[in-house]
């Protein structure tokens, strides 16, 4: 396996990552059991991926836990990304319409505690904002929040995750140019 320092951030990971979308959701495709679904984190790692994406809404939290179980112990040799944005303890989802988002502090700070509780870890290596909008690129305030979670030790840097391609053109070149988002993530 090839490692490359991802974006800005410095930190190490494989040049192949696992997305962790589809051991958490049966929408496309067939559904994936947890058993299963340890085995193929396993063998990913056993493959030399250290890369490990997801987000808190894949499942309600379902592949966060899944990576947290799996990796327990190995905390430091692995890379973990993951997601927020999306009010799915307040709201039902129905069918594949998308969530109210939200990415004030106090929905931020919560949404981060789940996380590192279900990742059964007390920090993020990349935390990325789940499919933003325009008007959230250009909310300082946002970005203020996560600079503060960098500083706490609670996350080692963070992204924007856009998707899926419906013309988020904008959003992705305004992410770039912001001088602390480490990476673009795109669907």
């Amino acid at each position: 396996m090839k490692y490359k320092k991802l974006g800005k951030s410095g930190i190490k990971v494989s040049e192949i990552g696992f997305g962790a979308w589809t051991i958490a959701l049966n929408w496309w495709g067939k559904e994936i059991q947890e058993d299963e679904a340890k085995r193929m984190l396993k063998k990913a790692y056993d493959l030399g991926i250290n890369f490990f994406e997801t987000a808190d809404m894949y499942g309600k939290g379902k592949s966060e836990k899944l990576i947290g179980e799996v990796f327990s112990g190995m905390r430091n040799e692995v890379v973990i990304s993951t997601k927020y944005s999306y009010d799915f303890e307040s709201v039902d989802q129905i069918g594949h319409k998308e969530l109210p988002q939200r990415f004030d502090a106090e929905f931020t700070n919560n949404a981060l505690k789940n996380s590192l509780s279900r990742l059964q870890t007390d920090y993020i290596d990349v935390y990325g904002l789940h499919n933003p909008k325009l008007r959230h690129i250009h909310d300082d305030t946002i970005f203020q929040t996560l600079d503060s979670l960098i500083g706490e030790g609670k996350i080692k840097t963070y992204q924007v995750a856009l998707g899926p391609a419906i013309g988020w053109t904008e959003e992705g070149i305004e992410a770039m140019e912001r001088e602390n988002v480490s990476a673009v993530q795109t669907v």
